[in-house]
């Protein structure tokens, strides 16, 4: 799919890699040039940004200020245990004016949720493929013994907006390693998601 980077990154100084503006859309940070901000998720704000040197894109995660260790060591920890073609990958990571980064891989199709909303109506065969590619990236954690905690349509990415795609899971700010015999006390994730067990402790 071609990129329209060019079209969403903003100027940039070539002196600007010290910048300690509250906002980095118009930074360079580590050799990653930061464009628009695709969203927020667990614990902070989300860029598109390109690689200076290599023009590969990444997705820039920065944590919120003052945040604890806990989030971004998970992310870097599980992430960086478990390489799999269903699981996003991680290019680089490290703090910038005092804040928590990772650079993921850019995947450009979107998420589940928009896919659905776009699509109206999906055929079973696409669907289940898409169920088979999620289901093997969390069999993969779960062999890690990884559980993400927080698996929901927004945190499936696809490489295309349209089939043939293939799923990435992201976000695992909130998952825990955990043995199979292990019960997990504490209830995380999204509500709306949640199984109702879950919400009744």
């Amino acid at each position: 799919m071609e990129s329209n980077y060019e079209e969403d990154v903003m100027a940039v100084s070539a002196t600007s890699k010290h910048c300690h503006a509250d906002t980095p859309s118009d930074r360079i940070i580590d050799g990653w040039q930061v464009g628009t901000q695709l969203g927020t998720g667990s614990f902070g704000e989300v860029y598109r940004v390109r690689h200076t040197d290599t023009g590969q894109e990444g997705a820039l995660k920065i944590f919120d200020e003052g945040l604890e260790a806990g989030g971004c060591l998970t992310e870097l920890e599980l992430l960086f245990d478990a390489e799999h073609p269903n699981l996003v990958d991680i290019l680089s990571f490290g703090y910038t004016s005092g804040r928590k980064y990772i650079v993921y891989e850019y995947v450009g199709g979107g998420n589940l949720r928009d896919f659905l909303v776009s699509a109206n109506r999906v055929e079973p065969e696409i669907a289940l493929r898409i169920l088979r590619e999620a289901a093997r990236g969390m069999a993969f954690a779960h062999d890690q013994s990884i559980v993400h905690r927080d698996l929901k349509p927004e945190n499936l990415l696809l490489t295309e907006p349209s089939w043939p795609l293939t799923v990435k899971i992201c976000d695992f700010g909130l998952s825990a390693r955990a043995a199979p015999e292990q019960r997990m006390e504490a209830s995380y994730g999204s509500p709306a998601y949640m199984a109702p067990e879950q919400l009744e402790g």
